[in-house]
């Protein structure tokens, strides 16, 4: 039994997006009794995670794209204490080993859904979310500035809600 215990510690921190729920076979079978909720950790990632389908969709990136994906995988990763000191380069090519690919094919796909945004008109909506101007002038925004922006906005208070 204690194998187990150890088995069942050690994924549990190996993956910090797994949930061990332990249901004992004598009680009833109502599993919301037995149920962990979910920690805060993984609530905030969930609302970020709806967060920011929310703003790529009202920035007007088709859900689609590859792009639409890369962006989304890259904005969270930024929002993430572990990935929030790398670089540009190094995002991409973590997440590049992730999704089985290049850094220069994430930076593509990544460009691409936001000229498609740009060319859309919808990319100025971004301005309303985050509360400042974003995009000011007829000058299209960097990737960078652009994941920041909505990684900045999610790690304050306007992301909370």
């Amino acid at each position: 039994m204690q194998n187990l215990y150890d088995i069942l510690k050690m994924l549990s921190q190996a993956n910090k997006d797994i949930q061990i729920v332990v249901i004992d076979p004598r009680q009833s079978l109502n599993r919301s009794k037995f149920m962990m909720p979910a920690s805060k950790e993984l609530q905030r990632s969930a609302e970020h995670e709806r967060k920011v389908k929310e703003i790529l969709c009202c920035a007007g990136i088709p859900s689609t794209f590859k792009g639409y994906r890369m962006l989304q995988s890259v904005i969270l990763m930024s929002v993430s204490t572990e990935y929030s000191y790398l670089s540009m380069k190094e995002l991409y090519g973590s997440l590049a080993e992730k999704h089985n690919s290049s850094a220069v094919s994430i930076h593509r796909s990544i460009r691409y859904a936001l000229d498609t945004a740009w060319d859309s008109g919808k990319l100025i909506s971004l301005n309303k979310i985050l509360g400042y101007d974003f995009i000011y002038g007829n000058r299209k925004p960097y990737i960078k500035e652009f994941i920041m922006a909505i990684a900045e906005y999610l790690r304050d208070a306007g992301g909370k809600g």
